[in-house]
């Protein structure tokens, strides 16, 4: 990766996280293992959808916030669209810009404004259309749909074939090709490693201004990869956060207001209490271990042992955040709100070098005593 592909990733990953408070403001529409709009169906204002695999075949007169292995925007969106998954298809209409992080992300519709996406693989088809510019930072980039605006690329390796109405602006690893189909209304600006032929310069209507790429030495490039394998490793785990909270909110209810009053409340008796079965649990496992036919109930505990500890951070996250928006006089927030701000604040905590990964454990601490304090009181409810 360049230094240009590396800023463009972070850039991108930092608008994410920006977005991700309007997206909750609008609460979750759908959310499950499958999500499916079907053409048939028109949705009124913004819709949230999270999944395995996410389909939206209607109409959405909005903006679109969608998360999961596969999506699919095959529809009609009349406002923004925000994607992170795997695979990423837009192949129907969208009235305005498309800002979607993935490792395979293509393009086959007409989207009026401007496109922004990183990933692996990056292409626009022929049968795209971008009404404004276009930003991509990826591996492989391979533009075909026309451009109205600006064109920007960043990765290893390029290839243009389709009409370009501003100019281009390209850094890449490897080579940059111009198709015969290609026609650049513009300036081409681009760094790579070899210099394009006289025929191809033929395809650009203004200035060609080429840099020569020097190699980085192998240490400074593979500090940039651990660079933002980094970044990408937080915005996963806040993606992660931030999906296991909302379905919480979604179907815990008035237990999750009692919960984190609980955790506010009562603190100190809370991480304590946490502390508590944080450390006996794998020692009662151990023991079933060794008696052999404990073995199975011991491999129970553990795996709920790991759910609970991964609840008890987003338990603490949403704690956090009520007490940050009382702080800051945001009592008005709605929950899910409350929670994307706490959310985001314990993962910048968590990566505080030295000190972040013990404030971690105490909130798991705090989180998982109040798990535990909730067990015991829905148990004597249900003996009484």
């Amino acid at each position: 990766m360049t230094k240009k592909t590396n800023r463009l990733i972070l850039i991108f990953g930092l608008a994410l996280l920006l977005v991700l408070p309007l997206a909750v403001q609008a609460g979750v529409k759908k959310a499950g293992e499958n999500v499916y709009l079907p053409s048939s169906e028109v949705h009124e204002g913004n819709f949230y959808a999270g999944g395995n695999a996410v389909e939206i075949a209607g109409t959405v007169n909005g903006d679109v916030f969608a998360a999961g292995n596969s999506i699919t925007i095959s529809g009609t969106v009349n406002g923004d669209v925000f994607a992170a998954g795997s695979n990423i298809r837009v192949s129907g209409d969208v009235d305005g810009s498309v800002r979607a992080a993935g490792s395979n992300v293509s393009f086959d519709g007409k989207v009026s404004r401007n496109i922004m996406a990183g990933g692996s693989t990056l292409i626009i088809s022929e049968t795209a259309e971008v009404g404004r510019h276009v930003t991509l930072a990826g591996a492989v980039v391979d533009v075909r749909g026309k451009v109205g605006g600006n064109l920007e690329i960043a990765g290893n390796t390029a290839n243009i074939a389709t009409e370009v109405g501003g100019d281009t602006y390209v850094k890449i690893d490897g080579q940059l090709k111009l198709l015969p189909q290609a026609s650049l209304q513009g300036d081409l600006n681009y760094k790579a490693m070899e210099e394009i032929s006289a025929e191809e310069t033929e395809l650009v209507a203004g200035e060609t201004v080429y840099n020569a790429l020097i190699k980085k030495p192998k240490k400074a490039a593979i500090l940039g990869f651990i660079a933002v394998g980094y970044f990408f490793g937080k915005l996963v785990q806040l993606f992660s956060l931030f999906i296991v909270g909302l379905v919480i909110i979604y179907l815990g209810g008035k237990k999750i207001k009692e919960m984190t009053n609980l955790m506010i409340e009562k603190p100190g008796a809370q991480i304590g209490r946490g502390a508590v079965w944080f450390f006996l649990t794998p020692i009662a496992c151990v023991i079933l271990l060794i008696t052999v036919i404990g073995i199975p109930l011991a491999l129970i505990i553990g795996v709920s042992y790991a759910v609970v500890l991964y609840l008890s951070k987003v338990f603490a996250a949403i704690a956090l955040g009520i007490l940050l928006a009382k702080g800051f006089g945001w009592e008005k927030f709605s929950l899910i709100l409350k929670m994307v701000i706490g959310v985001i604040a314990f993962v910048i905590i968590k990566s505080i070098p030295i000190v972040g990964w013990l404030i971690c454990l105490v909130a798991i601490w705090w989180g998982l005593g109040a798990i535990v304090e909730m067990k015991k009181r829905a148990w004597k409810e249900m003996k009484e």
